[in-house]
């Protein structure tokens, strides 16, 4: 596993996205060059793919316990970067059913998340209003200006932002590709794999893989 760490978490003006387009842009200036990757950009969900479970579970990971009151997660879907053939093989056995799965998917149209797949408090935010706040800070200025100006808006300290769910043909796995971003110096971004025993049961975070870490 490689890990790329960045001085300023830009992905910010993506969440993720870097991945899928080669760089990130930070006051005009490339923070990041990263390689071009094939992306997966989404599956219609499923009445039984148990969405909110799912991303319900990944937040309490990210966020380290009980949910805030308020979340802000970016409405716009983030690709979900192919894996490599050394992330398959960390995953280790019993990911087999979701690589096969990503292997014979086809890409569709994905539309905007709806807050009935967050917990209540969950304010949907676009990628473009999101960026705003980064966007206009002077050049050379502090990063964390942007910072004061969403929380203050917002009244959130973070902002998630998640794939769509890659679940597996029984519906018990699941992969998809999460960013959180806490600060100009706080965050990461990587794949996630969720489990569970039974369509009526709840997910769990199998195994997490960060592939950029602030």
């Amino acid at each position: 596993m490689r890990l790329l760490a960045i001085s300023v978490f830009a992905w910010i003006s993506g969440l993720g996205a870097y991945l899928a387009v080669g760089k990130v842009v930070w006051n005009q200036s490339i923070i990041v060059a990263a390689p071009i990757l094939p992306s997966w950009s989404g599956q219609r969900p499923t009445q039984d793919s148990g969405e909110r479970g799912a991303y319900e579970a990944m937040l309490k990971v990210l966020l380290q316990g009980d949910l805030p009151s308020v979340l802000v997660v970016q409405a716009d879907p983030v690709s979900l970067p192919v894996p490599s053939s050394a992330d398959w093989q960390w995953f280790g056995t019993g990911i087999e059913p979701l690589r096969s799965r990503l292997q014979g998917s086809r890409p569709t149209l994905v539309e905007p998340f709806t807050v009935e797949t967050f917990p209540p408090g969950t304010q949907l935010v676009r990628r473009e209003e999101i960026q705003a706040f980064f966007r206009t800070a002077p050049r050379g200025g502090n990063p964390d200006d942007g910072w004061i100006l969403f929380q203050t808006r917002y009244k959130a300290r973070s902002i998630q932002g998640f794939s769509r769910l890659l679940t597996s043909e029984d519906g018990l796995d699941a992969l998809l590709y999460y960013s959180h971003c806490c600060g100009s110096l706080c965050g990461e971004s990587g794949y996630a794999w969720l489990h569970r025993a039974s369509s009526a049961a709840a997910w769990t975070v199998l195994k997490r893989l960060p592939k950029v870490v602030s």
